[in-house]
């Protein structure tokens, strides 16, 4: 964040000051019209709200700047595939490579360690399945379908779990595998 602008209490601090000298800049003209500090207050809360849009603008300047460049020397001149991989790293790989290796789509359970009703877990899963879909489909199961496949995803030891009529149809690390249900 660099600056300090980001820290709440700075900023509090920074637009009371700042808020306190506009007011008093326009103090001894509202004096001279004689009015209670209340109307004199509610007359100013254009000019209040509107310096403080100015000041916070301004301040995040240079943290939006740095923010800009540190993006384009990152992402520039690399392709579409590797933008997604910096961004998002293992789920976007591990769906690449298990979309690679389906040829039909599937109705597939997920089964993980990770929490995921909060995060990190939430996030993982929902980029995984977002990559995933539609070959695999992990969150628009249908219910009254069974399932073709189940990814053990942050499994410990996940190879202890796969059933007996499924096959492990790529396996990425003893942690991360995607099972695939013995054809008839």
């Amino acid at each position: 964040m660099g600056y300090g602008w980001s820290n709440p209490t700075v900023f509090a601090l920074t637009m009371a000051i700042i808020l306190w000298c506009v007011d008093a800049l326009t103090y001894t003209r509202m004096k001279r019209r004689k009015q209670p500090p209340l109307q004199r207050a509610f007359q100013l809360l254009p000019v209040y709200g509107l310096v403080a849009v100015m000041v916070w603008s301004v301040l995040q300047v240079p943290t939006t700047f740095r923010d800009f460049t540190r993006d384009v020397s990152t992402y520039s001149g690399r392709s579409d595939q590797e933008r997604r991989w910096l961004i998002h790293g293992q789920p976007y790989l591990l769906a690449q490579r298990i979309r690679q290796g389906v040829d039909r789509p599937y109705q597939t359970e997920l089964i993980s360690d990770l929490d995921l009703e909060r995060s990190p877990g939430f996030i993982l899963y929902r980029k995984l399945a977002y990559y995933l879909y539609p070959e695999v489909a992990l969150r628009q199961v249908d219910p009254d379908r069974p399932h073709h496949a189940i990814v053990y995803f942050h499994k410990q030891d996940a190879a202890q779990f796969i059933p007996t009529d499924y096959r492990i149809h790529q396996q990425f690390n003893p942690n991360v595998i995607f099972a695939v249900k013995d054809q008839p």
